[in-house]
């Protein structure tokens, strides 16, 4: 049902700006949500960079993948880049044609909730203090006048209204340089929730593209699962969330999925226990 959405050659480019090289790229990122959602793929609420990492290593780093979606297969993707003052989740270099190591695009990835979503501690707030203003500030670099951003929305929300909240604390938290708040920009047809925004950075002005992907129903299953796990063992969400990282219980989950979804609250809390005493048990087999 997603293939109408995936041919990268339909775009709609605005008369303010248009980057149609990114926009091509920013398609193929699109067709990669588009198979995460169609796929059903199983994922964590609170690991921005587990999603990502589906994202790159199924999609952006597969070169069947990347040679059906056109023109992906001109681009090395890779994660966690250090810049001036910081780690970029993804870096697009150009390899057809190879330019140089200094020439390439960035993205920076957030979660986003329902939670003080107009306030400056909530996700939406770290979206323009740890997201926007890093590009601003030149903490993450611009290629082409260009950047981007993805959020990872994790709850069921309306979009267009957060937005709207982002664009409010564009005003609130100082330096962001804007120009253009967050405006709807056409870069697939038939996907609704693209944007862009303007900031004024040495002396030129400059471009941040945003794609918010609706991710709540692909997070719901584990989230359950955390807080079942959470229940039983009567311990907290974040020690849950720490143990269930430390022995890949989220890929535990994704993988027995059919299985999982079959049974009761306490079998599910009681299989991943005995899933995390046989890793614990692999742990110290592998130690001594």
């Amino acid at each position: 049902m997603y293939n109408e959405h995936l041919n990268a050659s339909i775009f709609n480019y605005g008369k303010v700006f248009c980057n149609k090289e990114f926009e091509d790229i920013l398609a193929g990122i699109i067709a990669c949500y588009y198979s995460i959602i169609s796929e059903k793929t199983i994922l964590p609420p609170n690991d921005e960079n587990y999603i990502r990492d589906i994202m790159l290593y199924r999609y952006l780093k597969n070169m069947q993948f990347k040679n059906e979606h056109p023109p992906l297969c001109d681009y090395h993707f890779d994660r966690e880049i250090s810049e001036k003052n910081g780690r970029i989740d993804i870096r697009i270099l150009s390899v057809k044609p190879y330019i140089n190591d200094s020439c390439y695009y960035t993205i920076e990835c957030k979660r986003l909730d329902n939670e003080n979503q107009e306030g400056t501690s909530g996700l939406n707030g770290e979206y323009v203090s740890e997201g926007i203003f890093r590009f601003v500030s030149k903490a993450y670099s611009f290629y082409k006048k260009s950047a981007g951003m993805i959020g990872f929305v994790i709850e069921k929300m309306d979009i267009d209204q957060n937005t709207k909240y982002i664009n409010n604390l564009l005003k609130k938290i100082p330096k962001t340089n804007v120009q253009q708040e967050l405006k709807k920009k056409v870069i697939v047809s038939g996907f609704d929730f693209s944007y862009y925004s303007s900031h004024y950075i040495e002396n030129e002005t400059k471009y941040i593209y945003h794609l918010m992907f609706t991710l709540y129903d692909n997070v719901k299953f584990i989230t359950d699962c955390l807080e079942k796990y959470k229940a039983t063992y009567h311990i907290s969400g974040n020690d849950t969330l720490a143990i269930f990282r430390k022995h890949n219980v989220f890929d535990y989950i994704s993988s027995c999925y059919n299985t999982l979804r079959t049974m009761d609250s306490l079998a599910i809390a009681e299989n991943i226990a005995s899933f995390i005493k046989n890793e614990e048990n692999k742990e110290s087999h592998d130690q001594s």
